[in-house]
């Protein structure tokens, strides 16, 4: 039987699609997640092992760096696919701080927020229901690479327009600073629109510009600035760094990537 996933399994699985429907079930119920995408509970389950064991090595490499350690952190991670990722940051950060396997998500000490796909507009959409109904003490926005997303043709359109971005994005800061929320603002890694053309398809007709992405991340650094939240500048420290920190899909972060905003958000958390 031909599968009727938008996208092969292991990316279908580590990006959480199911999220995408609004499903209630937790991010390792592995078996309701099988029969939802009409496969193997066993072939998921697989998967996930590998999965697991590449957040594992990333705990085992800050363990060494943070040997000691010892804050209680509960925080709500807002993102897209970028976050919302089983290899994300989110997953090293809790492996990291709890010291075990993952746990359903409210028992996490970062509660993934994100769905793939989202923009600033969907997270406003979903802000209450999906982010503020939880019991934080930080929230980690992480949020824009899709908004910047456009159509390559004549009218260059994107997703989200600066201004929109911008003013959505304060919202977010707002809400949260009001409810005494401790806010890291985070910016955003680069896109490679070649590999993104290659492992999606030219039929979409995606495109990103540096000029988009890096005019968001100079409204990002000035918000964080006025809105006195903390920075974790994730694009520069790319920048600096001179690695490759993209899967082959070009869009969101490897091992490498993810490893790297770990430690600038545990960085935070630590001081």
């Amino acid at each position: 039987m031909e599968s009727q996933l938008p996208y092969e399994l292991y990316f279908t699985h580590r990006f959480n699609i199911h999220k995408l429907a609004g499903l209630l079930v937790d991010d390792y119920d592995i078996e309701s997640i099988a029969r939802i995408y009409g496969v193997p509970a066993a072939e998921l389950k697989k998967i996930q092992v590998s999965i697991d064991a590449d957040a594992a090595a990333g705990a085992e490499e800050l363990k060494k760096i943070y040997p000691s350690f010892s804050k209680t952190i509960k925080a709500v991670a807002v993102g897209d696919s970028i976050t919302s990722d089983r290899k994300s940051w989110t997953k090293i950060l809790n492996r990291f701080l709890s010291g075990k396997p993952p746990v359903t998500g409210a028992e996490s000490p970062i509660i993934d927020a994100g769905i793939s796909g989202d923009t600033t507009s969907d997270v406003i959409n979903r802000f209450y229901s999906s982010v503020l109904c939880h019991e934080f003490e930080w929230a980690v926005v992480f949020i824009g690479t899709n908004d910047c997303r456009g159509l390559n043709d004549e009218y260059r359109i994107t997703n989200t327009g600066l201004g929109e971005y911008s003013n959505n994005l304060t919202y977010i800061m707002k809400v949260l600073k009001e409810r005494h929320k401790k806010v890291i603002s985070v910016t955003l890694p680069p896109v490679d629109p070649v590999r993104i053309n290659t492992y999606f398809g030219e039929e979409n007709n995606w495109t990103y510009t540096e000029k988009r992405i890096s005019e968001t991340n100079d409204f990002i650094r000035t918000a964080s600035a006025a809105m006195g939240t903390r920075l974790a500048d994730l694009a520069k420290a790319v920048s600096a760094s001179g690695k490759d920190v993209l899967d082959p899909d070009g869009i969101h972060l490897n091992d490498t990537g993810q490893r790297m905003l770990s430690r600038l958000i545990l960085d935070i958390f630590a001081s």
